[in-house]
C-alpha cells in the first residue's frame, strides 16, 4: 500500500480497468506518485500512470479497448456485467450498468456513478449489522435510533469495565470509539513504584485538569499527590528530593561560578564565539587542572577571594587561566589591568594613566588629553610637582611642630 499525497493506491488492486503493479516515479518528498498498471481487459502495460488518474478513474484502461465498456471492471464492491439500458435526465441520457456486489446482490447504477466513486456497493455497507459484534472494548448490545438530524444511527454499548454508554454506527465502525471513555483514563497504578514514589490510592475527587491524582509515597517519607500521565511517562519520580540530591551546585555561588567558568571555555575554545579573537585567538587556554574537573575550579574560587561582585583576572594579561596567574578583583581593577591601557614609569612607580589621573585629582580623559598632546614627560612633570609639594606640606608641619614643642619646653 502507497500513499501519494492524500490518496491511498494498493498495488495489486483493481482500480476500474486498471491494475497497479509497481510504483514508477515519486515527487521530492519521496511519496509515490506514478505506477506502471496493467490493463484488466487485455493485460496491456501501461506506463507512469500518475496516482489521482488511478483513483478517480479518469484513466479506465489502456485506451486500446474500447474505454466505454465497464464489463468486468470493479468499483469498489462492485463489479460491472453489462450494459443495461439509459435514464434521461434534464434531456440528457445517462447510460445505466447492472453491477453485482460482493455480498451476492445486483443492482443497476448510473455509470457516472461508478466513474466517479459516488457508489461503491449496493447499500449493504451502510445497511451492515453491527449488533453484537465488538469494538475495541466495547459490544454492540441494541439500535436505539438515529441523531436529532436522522443522519446517523445510534447503539447501546457495553464496555468490557461494565460501564454503558450509546454511541455511533459510524465511529464504532471506523474505530473512533473503542471504550466507554472512563476505564481508559483510570489507571490502576495502586502498589505501583515510579521511581522514589509508590502510589498508594486514587484520590477519590481531586483531578487536574483531565487525568486523576494519586496519592504517592516517597522514599524519603513524605506524601505527596501526582497525576497518573505524570507517573506512567516518568515526569514525575520523587516528592522533590531527588532533583535536590542531583544538584551538583548547592548555593548560588557555585552556581554563578560554574556560569564563570562555562564563559571562560567559550571565549577560549568556541571559535564562533565574539570575544574569541582576544583569548583563544591569541594562545590564552585553561590549565589542564581546571580544564578536566570543573569542581576543582569551583574550590580554588572560594577559597582565593571570590566575592560577589568580584570577577576573575589574569595577572599576566598574556597568561593563562590557572591558579597561579588569577585573581578576583573588581571592575577598577581589572580595567586598569588591560592590553591597551597606557602605563608610565615615574620613579619606579609604574601606573596607568588612569591612575595618575586618580593621584593627580583631574578627569581621565583630560589626563588622556595631555598625555596626547605632550607625551610622558608631562604627565611626569605633574607628579613630581605634586609629590614635591606634598614633600614641602610635610616638612613645613613638622618644622611647626619642633618650633611649638621648643616653646613649651622653654614655659616650663
Amino acid at each position: 500500500m502507497y500513499k501519494g499525497l492524500s490518496t491511498v493506491i494498493e498495488l495489486g488492486r483493481q482500480y476500474s480497468g486498471l491494475i497497479p503493479i509497481k510504483v514508477s516515479g515519486k515527487n521530492p518528498n519521496g511519496d509515490p506518485t506514478f505506477f506502471d498498471c496493467r490493463c484488466f481487459r487485455c493485460g496491456e502495460i501501461i506506463k507512469e500512470v500518475h496516482y489521482l488518474d488511478i483513483a478517480w478513474y479518469r484513466i479506465r484502461c489502456c485506451r486500446k479497448c474500447d474505454d466505454d465498456d465497464l464489463t468486468g471492471m470493479r468499483f469498489g464492491k462492485l463489479i460491472a456485467i453489462r450494459r443495461y439500458d439509459c435514464e434521461v435526465e434534464n434531456g440528457r441520457k445517462r447510460p445505466l450498468w447492472l453491477c453485482k456486489c460482493d455480498c451476492g446482490n445486483e443492482k443497476i447504477i448510473r455509470r457516472d456513478s461508478l466513474l466517479l466513486g459516488m457508489t461503491s456497493s449496493c447499500g449493504c455497507i451502510k445497511n451492515y449489522n453491527i449488533i453484537g459484534r465488538k469494538f475495541g472494548k466495547l459490544t454492540v448490545l441494541k439500535e436505539i435510533g438515529v441523531t436529532a438530524d436522522h443522519t446517523k444511527r445510534l447503539f447501546y454499548c457495553k464496555c468490557e469495565c461494565g460501564t454503558t454508554i450509546i454511541a455511533e454506527k459510524g465511529n464504532l465502525v471506523n474505530g473512533h470509539t473503542t471504550s466507554c471513555g472512563r476505564c481508559s483514563r483510570v489507571l490502576d497504578l495502586a502498589g505501583k513504584r515510579f521511581g522514589r514514589l509508590i502510589a498508594v490510592r486514587l484520590h477519590p475527587y481531586l483531578m487536574k485538569h483531565t487525568n486523576r491524582v494519586w496519592e504517592c509515597k516517597c522514599d524519603c517519607g513524605k506524601t505527596t499527590f501526582v497525576t497518573s500521565h505524570d507517573l506512567s511517562s516518568g515526569h514525575t519520580k520523587s516528592c522533590g528530593c531527588l532533583s535536590d540530591l542531583n544538584r551538583l551546585y548547592k548555593t548560588e555561588d557555585e552556581e554563578r561560578l560554574a556560569n564563570v567558568f562555562t564563559g571562560m571555555k567559550r571565549r577560549c575554545y568556541k571559535t564562533t564565539d565574539h570575544a574569541f579573537k582576544h583569548y583563544g585567538g591569541r594562545g590564552i587556554a585553561i590549565c589542564d587542572e581546571w580544564l578536566l574537573d570543573k569542581r576543582k575550579f569551583i574550590d580554588w574560587a572560594l577559597t582565593h577571594g571570590y566575592q560577589k561582585g568580584l570577577s576573575i583576572d589574569r595577572i599576566d594579561v598574556n597568561g593563562n587561566y590557572c591558579p597561579e596567574n588569577c585573581r578576583w578583583t573588581d571592575s577598577k581593577t581589572q580595567c586598569n589591568n588591560k592590553r591597551n591601557s597606557v602605563k608610565i614609569d615615574v620613579d619606579g612607580d609604574i601606573k596607568t594613566i588612569t591612575e595618575w589621573a586618580e593621584y593627580l585629582n583631574i578627569n581621565k580623559w583630560k589626563a588622556y588629553y595631555l598625555y596626547v598632546q605632550n607625551g610622558c614627560e608631562f604627565i611626569r612633570m605633574l607628579v613630581r610637582k605634586k609629590r614635591k609639594r606634598i614633600d614641602n606640606s610635610h616638612h613645613m608641619n613638622s618644622e611647626k611642630e619642633n618650633e611649638n614643642g621648643t616653646d613649651i619646653s622653654s614655659k616650663s
